[in-house]
């Protein structure tokens, strides 16, 4: 049987590639924790987080800081932890949302480790 189940993935991959019915915009969603090294004013266009760029386009899902904000939103500071959901097309990391955790990383604890 898992033989068979192969084989039909297999025959419907090959029939995807060769009739071309594969999206044109696929990608593969990920997400990270890492600290906040820089952002837009306007939040809209590149964020640095760990060391790597990040897009944010409008309609990305982030908490923005204004007479109302969302319950608990607070605005972005550089030096603290966010969790980042993304996209990745053509190499590029886009944006779906940002969550900020208002921590900074030497607030993170992995140990007790024994040996």
């Amino acid at each position: 049987m898992p033989h068979l189940a192969s084989s039909l993935l297999l025959s419907t991959l090959m029939v995807v590639v060769s009739i071309g019915v594969w999206p044109e915009r696929a990608f593969a969603a990920d997400e990270t924790v890492g600290v906040l090294e820089s952002f837009d004013a306007n939040y809209i266009g590149e964020w640095r987080i760990d060391g790597k760029t990040y897009v944010v386009e409008e309609g990305a899902n982030i908490p923005v800081a204004g007479p109302s904000p969302p319950l608990g939103a607070e605005p972005p500071v550089t030096g603290q932890l966010v969790r980042v959901k993304y996209d990745v097309r053509e190499g590029i990391r886009y944006v779906t949302q940002i969550q900020l955790l208002g921590i900074g990383p030497e607030s993170v604890q992995d140990g007790p480790h024994l040996i």
